[in-house]
């Protein structure tokens, strides 16, 4: 038992708190100001080589060059004040090229896992700056730095996008200054759910605060002696001067392995590592991490990641946090979620279609822990490691759909490839063979629905689209969501079947800014429309790209899906350029192909079509949406010249990568038979 001390000669028994299993050592490294983009893309390159995870506090006037400073009026100052400058020259390039540059990284980091936070727009520290700002202030200036991210591309004259990917989850205030009862609910009005501005012992685990969990850098003792510090790239630049070498490498090092260890024998509190991205000490510092790092993250109960992931961790086990301070641990580790789909797994997946020959299915992966791909086939027929085609592109921490046509087995399963740990949800929308069903007839692009004149649809908004298709069973269609302001999907279904409310499938999934694009089969009613649930705010655009009914001519062919295009191994595809796709299938109306792009330029959109008919530039309907840096992939059924090529016209510069995956012709014997859409299989729910 534990005695605390009431009054003066009494005691009153205090229960020993209950024993919990013992948690994930967390490792939180984070790197302040955020404005140098070498410095962003280097650490990127270190947290991909040591499987670690990293949040970046970006102040919000290196969004702004000198020109373009007196757009950010901080409480206070006069318009166009800092206390750090504004955004520099790097590499050689313009002022503005560098921020838009720092833009591309910051997004492409958010991509591969790592996050954005605030660190306030003009770093002033002190009693005359934030020191001894109000609450008011610390909102007005919380407000400046989510404009700056947010209108970037305006502000600049960019084509770049706002820096968020995600919604702003929290922040730390410059020079760790500030009063906490000032700008903590001024966090928590903007929504924030973290401060990481905090300085705390080693071994004390975060607490909440107004709904805000406080974090802090932690207090360590150097090794060969000497009075602690704190564990920030600074204070060691202070304590013993801005030069590196090997000598100061071994010893930052050594000072952070031995608090790591002491942690990691410990409580487990979360370890807490500040950075900039402002070399010092010659980048002593950044070598010194990345040695604890590749040392400690690949351990299954570490978890180097970002603030958010450790928030989410914390809300589920707020309960606990009396047993994790005392380090009241039983023997049994927690359970680390999505392990039964780690990288390179191959998923079996039932479905109800046996004797068919194929199924169209969406596959989505969510919570994906670093960039990767899907494959999908017959088991039988999909090798252990690395594929020779793709299904679906996917980046960290955020949901990515695809549809395909899967060959099954006889009792109408298949396999999935995963390529890094994700978790893998498969909806069946219906199936291909013989013995009766649906044909097909492929029709001219046509867009027959565009929200975004009505401005963002509400959440949980039923919109009713006209295929413009009566008599038809089903139809073909692109499906694109943009400008969502959070994480979301839409469900598309006949109208007489989508009841409102949270549905039990889903056909696409989409995130903040980025445009959204996923080919799916819809049932139609009578009159020729279907229905789109959102869950999120978003815009909708929907492209109808053919009719399934019994008077459609066409049946469909499977052909073992292969890799007919590749522009990686020669020169990519030139912005307003057409590429003509050779699919081996002469004779044939029309193809099933994934079409990805990858190494793209900026954001742009890919069309296809049969190349007698697509014309140069601009388009008036779009196939597939993409984003700088990252794959995204998307189905399509394509009508074909007599020699079984295609077209394809890319916005902006970019690789394409084409898969076939089966053939459309009037001598094909098997049809489609659409299914009240099913889910069959969603790891994040244990089997």
């Amino acid at each position: 038992m534990l005695s605390a001390t009431v009054g003066p000669g009494s005691h009153v028994a205090v229960a020993a708190p209950p024993l919990v299993p013992r948690p994930p050592q967390f490792v939180l490294l984070s790197y302040d100001n955020a404005g140098n983009y070498p410095i962003v893309n280097r650490l990127r390159g270190m947290a991909d080589r040591t499987n670690a995870r990293l949040t970046f506090f970006l102040s919000g006037v290196f969004l702004l060059d000198v020109a373009h400073r007196t757009i950010y009026r901080p409480p206070d100052r006069s318009p166009g004040s800092s206390a750090i400058g504004f955004q520099g020259s790097y590499e050689g390039r313009t002022t503005q090229d560098s921020v838009a540059q720092l833009v591309r990284s910051l997004q492409a980091a958010q991509m591969e896992g790592h996050e954005v936070g605030s660190h306030l727009v003009g770093h002033f520290c002190g009693a005359t700056g934030i020191g001894g700002w109000t609450r008011a202030q610390f909102a007005a200036e919380l407000a400046q730095w989510a404009s700056l991210t947010g209108d970037v591309d305006r502000n600049m004259g960019l084509a770049s996008g706002g820096v968020l990917r995600a919604p702003l989850r929290g922040g730390r205030t410059p020079c760790l200054d500030g009063n906490p009862d000032q700008y903590l609910p001024a966090f928590a009005g903007a929504g924030l759910r973290f401060d990481a501005s905090g300085v705390r012992q080693l071994n004390q685990w975060p607490v909440q605060r107004s709904g805000v969990w406080r974090f802090g850098v932690p207090v360590v003792t150097p090794f060969g002696g000497g009075t602690p510090l704190l564990a920030a790239d600074y204070n060691f630049m202070v304590r013993y001067g801005d030069t590196g070498g090997p000598a100061r490498v071994e010893q930052i090092y050594r000072t952070l392995r031995a608090a790591f260890d002491q942690v990691y024998a410990g409580n487990r509190a979360p370890l807490e590592l500040a950075g900039h991205t402002t070399v010092l000490m010659d980048g002593a510092y950044y070598e010194a991490e990345e040695r604890l790092l590749s040392e400690v993250c690949t351990r299954p109960d570490v978890r180097c990641s970002t603030y958010s992931e450790a928030v989410t961790w914390l809300d589920q086990h707020a309960d606990q946090l009396p047993s994790l301070q005392a380090g009241a641990f039983s023997q049994v580790a927690a359970p680390v979620p999505g392990a039964h789909v780690a990288a390179g797994s191959v998923t079996r997946v039932p479905t109800p279609l046996a004797g068919r020959a194929a199924a169209l299915v969406n596959l989505t992966t969510v919570n994906g822990d670093r960039v990767g791909y899907l494959t999908a086939d017959r088991c039988d027929r999909l090798p252990t490691g690395p594929q020779a085609f793709s299904n679906n592109n996917h980046v960290a921490n955020a949901a990515r759909a695809n549809l395909s046509v899967v060959p099954l087995a006889p009792d109408g399963a298949f396999c999935v490839y995963n390529s890094s740990r994700t978790e893998v949800i498969v909806d069946v929308l219906g199936s291909v063979g013989a013995g009766g069903g649906l044909g097909f007839q492929p029709i001219r692009p046509v867009r027959v629905a565009d929200t975004r004149s009505r401005g963002l649809l509400a959440a949980g908004t039923v919109t009713r689209v006209a295929a413009g298709l009566p008599g038809s069973a089903a139809a073909l269609v692109n499906l694109t969501t943009l400008a969502g302001v959070g994480d979301g999907y839409i469900t598309a279904d006949k109208c007489s079947r989508l009841a409102a409310g949270p549905q039990a499938f889903s056909n696409g999934n989409f995130g903040m800014v980025d445009a959204f694009a996923n080919t799916s089969i819809v049932e139609l009613d009578a009159d020729g429309s279907f229905c789109v649930y959102n869950s999120a705010p978003t815009q909708l655009i929907v492209d109808v790209q053919g009719r399934f009914d019994d008077a459609a001519p066409l049946g469909t062919s499977l052909v073992a899906p292969r890799r007919v295009a590749d522009t990686r191994s020669g020169s990519p595809a030139a912005a307003g350029s057409i590429t003509k796709i050779s699919t081996g299938t002469a004779g044939t109306e029309a193809a099933w192909v994934n079409l990805t792009v990858v190494n793209a330029s900026s954001f742009g959109y890919i069309t296809a079509d049969k190349c007698s008919r697509l014309l140069a530039g601009p388009q008036a309907f779009s196939n597939l949406n993409f984003i700088p840096q990252f794959a995204v992939a998307n189905m399509a059924a394509v009508e074909l010249d007599a020699d079984g090529s295609f077209c394809l016209y890319s916005s902006a510069a970019a690789d394409l990568v084409v898969d076939l995956q089966g053939a459309f012709d009037d001598a094909a014997t098997m049809r489609l038979r659409p299914t009240a859409p099913q889910r069959v299989i969603d790891t994040r729910t244990p089997r």
